[in-house]
């Protein structure tokens, strides 16, 4: 508030690297900032972060194919270590989409033979329960590796 005071002499004021072009750029970085972090948002695009690490991730994987004969698009896991650089690397957590519930170490994901992924708990949960439209859930499940 106290750089309005020198508006009319801006090239003596002590504020005038505020009002300098690269300093609205830095302004406009942090506002953008806290205002997706306020928001609860990412402040890259989560498409173009995924389609990045995939671009990192590709020639490492067609050339793995390339070496290898096995069919290995129906394995759990890649077959090859990935490294991606820091900014790829994500703590991810994982919601049960029948609980709602975060999964945890006594409540971890399983992948079921269908595909789905759900909590150990909601799994459990459904197999028990007897549905009258469905009839029983008779799914196995393959624990995920972290």
């Amino acid at each position: 508030m106290a750089s309005l005071l020198w508006i009319r002499k801006l090239d003596q004021s002590p504020y005038s690297d505020l009002f300098q072009p690269q300093a609205w750029s830095v302004l406009q970085d942090q506002f953008t900032t806290e205002c997706c972090s306020i928001l609860g948002l990412p402040v890259t695009s989560p498409l173009l972060i995924s389609c990045t690490a995939g671009a990192v991730a590709l020639p490492t994987l067609l050339k793995f194919a390339s070496l290898s004969k096995k069919d290995w698009s129906t394995d759990e896991v890649l077959p090859v270590e990935i490294a991606l650089t820091p900014e790829y690397q994500f703590h991810s957590t994982f919601t049960c989409p029948v609980s709602k519930e975060q999964a945890s170490k006594t409540n971890p994901p399983v992948r079921l033979v269908c595909g789905h992924v759900i909590c150990r708990g909601s799994m459990e949960g459904l197999s028990k329960a007897p549905n009258a439209k469905y009839g029983r859930v008779r799914h196995t499940a393959v624990p995920i590796r972290e």
